[in-house]
Parts: C-alpha cells; sequence; structure tokens
C-alpha cells in the first residue's frame, strides 16, 4: 500500500515520527534540581510525618494518665468516705452494748438493723465473735 509522505515528518503510511533536531531536550541540571526538589520534600514529609506521630503519642498518653489520676481520686475518695461510715456503724453498734446486759434476741435486732444500713455499701455479712463485732465487707471475701 503505498503511504502518504510528509516531507517535514517523513511520515510514512501515517505514521508520524519527529525529527530529532525538532525534539526539545531536558537538560540534566533540571531534572536533576526537580529530584532534589522532591526528594527534599519527601524528607520533609517524613520528619513532619514522625513528629506529629510522637506529639500525638504523648498528648494522649497524658490525656490518659490524667484520666486514670481522676478514677483513682474518685475511688479513693469513695473508700474512704465507706471506711468512715462502717467505723461509724461500728461504734454505734459498740455503744449499744457497752449500755446494758447482753441480750441475745435484742443483739440479734440491733445487728440486723445495722445489717440494713450497712448493705448499700458491699457489706454481706454482720457477726458477733467472743463479744466482739466484725462486719464482713464484698472486698474481703
Amino acid at each position: 500500500m503505498p503511504g502518504f509522505k510528509d516531507p517535514r515528518h517523513g511520515d510514512i503510511l501515517g505514521i508520524t515520527t519527529m525529527d530529532k533536531q525538532n525534539r526539545p531536550k531536558i537538560e540534566k541540571n533540571v531534572l536533576f534540581i526537580v529530584a532534589a526538589i522532591a526528594l527534599l520534600f519527601l524528607g520533609a514529609g517524613a520528619v513532619l510525618g514522625l513528629w506529629s506521630a510522637k506529639e500525638m503519642r504523648e498528648l494522649v498518653a497524658g490525656q490518659f494518665n490524667e484520666q486514670q489520676l481522676v478514677i483513682a481520686r474518685h475511688a479513693s475518695n469513695l473508700i474512704e468516705r465507706q471506711m468512715h461510715f462502717l467505723r461509724k456503724e461500728l461504734v454505734y453498734l459498740r455503744n449499744e452494748w457497752d449500755s446494758g446486759e447482753f441480750d441475745p434476741e435484742d443483739s440479734e435486732r440491733k445487728i440486723q438493723e445495722a445489717f440494713h444500713r450497712v448493705l448499700e455499701s458491699g457489706v454481706w455479712k454482720i457477726e458477733m465473735k467472743a463479744e466482739r463485732i466484725t462486719l464482713r465487707h464484698a472486698a474481703s471475701k
């Protein structure tokens, strides 16, 4: 099949090819500068990424520690209040027995009343041993 030849490009059969003289050349210096700038941006991005990850890790750890401290203080205050309440109940029961003779039925009634008052604080048993009253707390099972 006879082809068409363009005198400017030397086309044969509709295929175009450029002359080597008309093609612009990229200088090696420009290519090197563009590559260096790209590497510089990649390095800066990596450094900034690592720095921000470190800062975020420190921030999250600090917030976690603050939350744990708040929780621990709250738990400590709650335990102190409960222990103060239980101590008051023991003193109350001791004063009840110091006021007169020992009557088993009356003692049982007093223990049951105290038990109902301290039931919500986790006490699961009140018993008398050798004329001493002890409280069994849920944490001491």
